[in-house]
């Protein structure tokens, strides 16, 4: 019966890890799903660990409901547990040569410690817990995070990067836009009233004509002052 049940419970572990390998390098879908998972529209891989979790506590809640016998609940529990991460295991040896996407790691990572935590709540012992296989395939989870946060922070960098460059070119757009403004408004307040020049230069040209002809009648005053006094000065000769 602990065969027969495992392999039912197995069955949706397995389901659960065949939606995961979509996302594998090279696969049809995996150009459509990562876009749509880069653009917010599709679940995280997170959401997928948490469903399959929940799965897990309802099953070990019902089966302590069903079962009175505690010997067989935690030799099932054991061997449930050791299924689990040996065909985790298995999954991540087939894509050894291959980064997991982060869907992929985010399902898995969470799946992982999550499986580590409620089966030690069962009374699994630690030394099965933390198996070799466990051993193997957390290696491999943190391997990848590393390798995942190294790619975030380098796209994180440009996409600063680019973002400064980008305020930048807006702010210089903004200062020309300002300067071209005020340059074609004062451009358009001449051009709006051109009476104005033609009145400063007639103006101007009335002064300069008015202070010649002052100057004129100043030189022949003075002319008619001369002749007068040489006409005194003749006439006493």
């Amino acid at each position: 019966m602990q065969s027969c049940l495992t392999n039912k419970l197995i069955g949706i572990l397995e389901n659960c890890i065949s939606k995961l390998s979509r996302y594998d390098e090279g696969s049809i879908l995996a150009p459509i799903l990562s876009l749509t998972y880069n653009k917010g529209v599709s679940s995280t891989g997170k959401d997928v660990g948490k469903s399959y979790i929940n799965f897990i506590r309802n099953s070990a809640e019902q089966l302590r409901q069903k079962v009175c016998d505690e010997l067989w609940i935690l030799s099932f529990f054991e061997s449930w547990y050791a299924a689990q991460i040996e065909l985790i295991n298995n999954w991540l040896l087939e894509r050894i040569d291959s980064s997991l996407h982060l869907f992929q790691l985010c399902a898995i990572s969470y799946i992982v410690r999550k499986l580590y935590n409620d089966f030690e709540l069962q009374g699994i012992e630690e030394e099965k817990l933390n198996n070799i296989t466990y051993k193997t395939v957390m290696q491999r989870i943190l391997m990848e995070e590393a390798t995942a946060s190294v790619s975030t922070n380098d796209l994180n960098r440009e996409n600063e990067d680019a973002d400064e460059c980008h305020a930048n070119g807006e702010q210089m757009g903004n200062r020309l836009r300002k300067t071209s403004a005020s340059i074609l408004s004062s451009s358009s307040s001449s051009s709006s009233n051109p009476e104005n020049y033609v009145s400063r230069i007639q103006n101007a040209t009335t002064n300069v004509m008015g202070k010649i002809s002052g100057l004129g009648r100043g030189v022949s005053g003075f002319g008619g002052m001369a002749g007068g006094i040489a006409n005194k000065f003749l006439n006493n000769l």
